[in-house]
């Protein structure tokens, strides 16, 4: 008996022996990955550079939705979304709380789905209503609109100028010297309608760096972001033939510049920076 239980003993040691040698080496195997990114971070620091814009197209015209709905369209819309929204909604609460009903089951439902439909397609009629615009101003939005989407050239150059500017030039190299090529894409243009007649623009970017490191597969990293302008009333936006339109398109392009740079530094520099007032957090994180 004594002898089993000491053979138990010894096995159990044995077990402990092992498992502590396999964490061991574990542990040995995670520095070793922690000093292989060290040594070759992924993505690289991007000290040298080439840039190219892009901005995306559909048709020739800027992506994205850049009309304005007149107060009509926003009640049709307003009604169908609320209705189909609410009828689904009480649908749901009737098949729940008629339980108890028992024979009247069904019609308690029907009820409770007719009027989810009544509520939502009367909340979707104010909201909708108040968020659209009069005839003749939706029309003078739209030739204005129009006008901004048939830009994408100037877009991108604008945006290329914005970036070159906000890098510094010591870390742009020609493309066969470039650890990277680094494309900053302008990727969508959305005119949002809020209630009282007031606008604002959203504008959506991207940045992608590609490289190849120790003669590999082609790697690429993406950064995204987003800008919205402040929301204000239409006949601010109208006046002088729409001149805020495209000042806000670009304060867009030049604070895109502005975090595309910011983020290439912390890449380079391996530090990461929090979101503040004027600037998202940094694309590069720690755990990269």
């Amino acid at each position: 008996m004594m002898r089993a239980e000491y053979r138990s003993a010894v096995r159990r040691s044995s077990h402990r022996f092992r498992a502590c040698l396999i964490a061991l080496l574990a542990l040995q195997v995670g520095s070793g990955c922690a000093l292989f990114q060290g040594t070759d971070p992924v993505p690289p620091g991007f000290n040298r550079i080439s840039l190219r814009s892009q901005v995306v197209t559909d048709d020739g015209e800027l992506e994205g939705d850049l009309h304005g709905d007149s107060a009509v369209k926003g009640v049709t819309i307003g009604f169908g979304a609320g209705a189909i929204t609410g009828a689904g909604a009480g649908f749901g609460y009737g098949l729940i709380v008629c339980v108890p009903t028992a024979f009247f089951y069904p019609f308690c439902v029907v009820a409770t789905t007719f009027v989810g439909f009544v509520v939502g397609a009367g909340t979707g009629l104010v909201a909708g209503g108040s968020t659209g615009l009069p005839w003749k101003t939706t029309g003078e939005v739209n030739t204005i609109l129009e006008r901004l989407q048939h830009e994408p050239g100037r877009v991108t150059r604008e945006l290329e100028k914005a970036v070159k500017t906000a890098v510094p030039r010591k870390r742009q190299v020609g493309k066969d010297r470039a650890e990277a090529i680094v494309t900053a894409r302008v990727d969508e243009f959305d005119l949002r309608q809020h209630f009282r007649q007031r606008l604002s623009l959203r504008m959506k970017a991207s940045m992608m760096q590609e490289w190849q490191s120790n003669g590999g597969p082609p790697k690429t990293n993406t950064c995204e972001y987003v800008y919205t302008s402040s929301t204000m009333d239409v006949e601010d936006w109208l006046l002088h033939d729409g001149k805020l339109f495209t000042d806000t398109v670009n304060e867009g392009i030049g604070t895109f510049a502005r975090w595309m740079a910011r983020d290439l530094d912390a890449f380079s520099t391996r530090r990461a920076e929090l979101e503040t007032e004027l600037a998202p957090a940094t694309c590069f994180q720690i755990e990269q």
